[in-house]
């Protein structure tokens, strides 16, 4: 029997901030859907990249997870009780090496190119930025080497340079300091801008498949001109296959998020009905509205993720051990359809670290899943929409229309009186209900791009 093939997978653990997840799909007709998994962090959380190929490229991946084939028994009881690890034979003991691999940070649609993007990457704060001069992508660390404000804050001058908002320092693409505002035009001062000390740490950038991939460490060049970024499959570049794009901020851990994308088994029922009714009689469908769909399935598996991590937590903090290396002890996994969980919480414990280097020194602090609201776990504004660029404008076309439409009715109104035939009275209050009628619709409508309560038991 075939076996599962997983070519290209980046792993690590946040203990403290969100996940984000990028998922591209594609597809031939409304019932054949594939999707792509691309899970990362962004603003003030690490990444994950997960990619599935056709092709096994080892240097991005040195110990692969081993998944059983369909002929492999299940876990018996004796070795649930004893915690015993899903055979790893055939994969070497070489540690994976976190910081040395290629990380998609954001899609290129959805990056503004008029002004900086915050980003956090294994624990490092970063700024991506355009570089019109380069017409390329650009990833800083965010601190100002002046006086260590972040370059996030700060805005792209008329030169086209980074500018920090606090001095009004400037950098171009390389890094390097073209401008201090307060310094003398000769002397020690002027000569300031050439000091090493005055330039800002840049990491390697590349743009590929309509991704942005960051390198982390400043000091990797050599490795990371001569690494590839993962590839997604042929059929994106196809031009017969349609494809979707989304990325959202999830607040749970990584690890969390793998167990989840890396288990079909969970899907008819954290997703039930949800699922599009049939094929449509238009072919052109909006990117906003696709993404409706695609934050309902997000928002089915987050409060059942967000109990489990909860349980996990207090286990750990139990008797402070690894979750991976107790993990069958905690749960209990006795099907096929578990096996590709148990092999990744093997390979975190055994080759991971489990966790990833982090940059700088981290304090521990609960998951946002175990301290967060309802509310604020489901809240898509923040998490999706004020990054989307698609669903951003929507967003805001939705609220001008509706205060178009809100004048509207109060014109209508007032313009009801003022027709001494009955007919025009009639057809004046008709148009003032619908207009009313219109606003209140785009305003249910809106809570698409912000917040729509999801609970389990009430889908039919």
């Amino acid at each position: 029997m075939a076996t599962m093939n997983l070519s290209t997978f980046h792993y690590h653990q946040t203990p403290l901030f969100p996940t984000s997840k990028l998922i591209r799909s594609f597809k031939t007709n409304p019932s054949t859907t594939k999707l792509i998994f691309i899970s990362h962090g962004t603003t003030t959380t690490t990444t994950t990249t997960g990619v599935l190929q056709r092709r096994n490229h080892r240097n991005h991946f040195q110990t692969p997870p081993r998944v059983a084939t369909e002929e492999a028994t299940t876990l018996g009881e004796e070795e649930e009780e004893e915690g015993e690890e899903v055979s790893d034979s055939g994969s070497s003991d070489v540690p994976f090496s976190w910081r040395d691999h290629w990380y998609p940070v954001s899609l290129i649609e959805d990056l503004d190119r008029d002004r900086p993007t915050p980003f956090q990457l294994l624990g490092r704060d970063i700024v991506l930025w355009f570089d019109s001069a380069a017409s390329k992508w650009v990833a800083f660390d965010d601190r100002c080497p002046h006086r260590l404000a972040p370059l996030s804050e700060g805005r792209i001058d008329e030169d086209g340079w980074l500018q920090c908002s606090y001095h009004g320092w400037s950098f171009d693409g390389d890094g390097a300091c073209r401008r201090i505002p307060q310094a003398a035009l000769d002397g020690p001062e002027a000569r300031a801008m050439k000091s090493p000390r005055a330039c800002v740490a840049r990491l390697p950038t590349l743009v590929s498949q309509g991704l942005l991939f960051v390198w982390p460490d400043e000091n990797g060049w050599e490795k990371a001109l001569a690494s590839s970024p993962p590839m997604l499959p042929d059929e994106f570049n196809d031009p017969s296959f349609s494809t979707v794009t989304i990325q959202r901020d999830l607040f749970y851990g990584y690890d969390t998020l793998m167990e989840n994308v890396s288990d079909p088994s969970h899907i008819e029922f954290a997703h039930h009905k949800v699922t599009m009714p049939g094929p449509a009689w238009w072919q052109l469908v909006p990117r906003w509205y696709e993404h409706w769909t695609s934050n309902k399935v997000y928002d089915g598996d987050m409060i059942v993720l967000q109990g489990q991590e909860k349980i996990f937590l207090s286990k750990s903090m139990e008797d402070s051990t690894d979750i991976n290396q107790q993990y069958t002890k905690i749960t209990f996994t006795p099907t096929q359809a578990d096996r590709f969980v148990l092999a990744f919480r093997n390979w975190l414990r055994k080759h991971g670290n489990s966790q990833p280097e982090w940059f700088g020194s981290l304090t521990q602090q609960p998951l946002p899943s175990t301290v967060l609201s309802k509310y604020q776990m489901l809240e898509r504004y923040e998490q999706h929409t004020l990054k989307c660029s698609s669903c951003k404008r929507a967003y805001n076309s939705f609220q001008t229309l509706q205060k178009v439409l809100i004048c509207a009715t109060v014109v209508l109104c007032v313009a009801t009186g003022i027709p001494s035939e009955t007919l025009f009275r009639v057809l004046i209050g008709v148009a003032a209900i619908t207009s009313a009628g219109m606003a209140y619709a785009l305003h249910e409508l809106q809570k698409n791009f912000v917040f729509i309560d999801y609970v389990h038991a009430e889908i039919d």
